[in-house]
Order: structure tokens, then sequence, then C-alpha cells
């Protein structure tokens, strides 16, 4: 007997096949993180770490304003508005998995208050993998 969820199964043929369909699932691709070190600062840079594949790549977007979309090619939905998005920069993930990449910010009182929104993205072919967002208001 076996004990699938909560209910005893008896069948032992019913049970193999469950669990071989159960066990044989495709793995899920690894997710793309993101670490903010530090603060959105006028005068200064500001840094963001991306985890990922080890030995992968990274491109980065930027735009002033949040969105919400959903693609097909991508497993996470797009955060930024891609209306005014910008490629910011790239990287490759080193043996860990890691990558750190540093924007100056002006050091002009008028870029105060000014949302700047950072996103990640990763893969050799669709599904994409997509970081969280990371940024904020420059302070």
């Amino acid at each position: 007997m076996c004990i699938l969820g909560r209910e005893p199964w008896s069948n032992r043929e019913v049970c193999r096949q469950l669990r071989r369909d159960c066990c044989s699932m495709p793995p899920v691709a690894p997710l793309l993180g993101v670490e903010t070190l530090g603060q959105v600062v006028g005068g200064a840079t500001y840094s963001v770490r991306f985890r990922g594949p080890a030995n992968g790549f990274v491109a980065v977007f930027a735009s002033s304003q949040l969105g919400l979309l959903s693609v097909p090619e991508v497993q996470q939905p797009i955060m930024i508005d891609p209306a005014s998005a910008f490629a910011a920069g790239f990287s490759v993930l080193d043996a860990t998995g890691s990558a750190v990449l540093g924007w100056a910010i002006p050091p002009s009182p008028a870029v105060v208050g000014l949302p700047i929104w950072f996103q990640g993205v990763s893969g050799q072919a669709a599904p994409f993998l997509l970081s969280p967002v990371a940024g904020g208001l420059v302070r």
C-alpha cells in the first residue's frame, strides 16, 4: 500500500504510475535573482547584483515607469514599461552565477524624486528569465 496525498492506494500498479508521472516532470529553470547593493542616490553609483545560471549572461533594461505585461516568451512578467524601456547594461555571470552592475546617478538636484527602475533578462532561448525590478526614486 502507498499513500498519495491523504488517500491510501492498494493497487501497486496505479501507485507506481502516479509516482512515475509525478517524478518525471521537467526541472524548473533557475530564476534570475536581484539584490540591491544600496539606494538610488544622486551623485553616487547605484549597484545591483544579479544571480542566475552559472556562466550565463544578464541584459539589463531600465525605465522611468513601471508596467505589467505577460508574454509567452518570458517566464515572469515584464514589470517595467516596455514603451519607455532602454538597454542599460550587459554582463556575463561568473562561475557562481553572479554579476554586479552599476550606474552613475547624476549629482543634480533635478533628478531627486525621479523614478528609475531596472529589470534583468537572461536565457539562451525562450522562455527567458526575468528578474524582479530594482530601483526606486532618486534621493
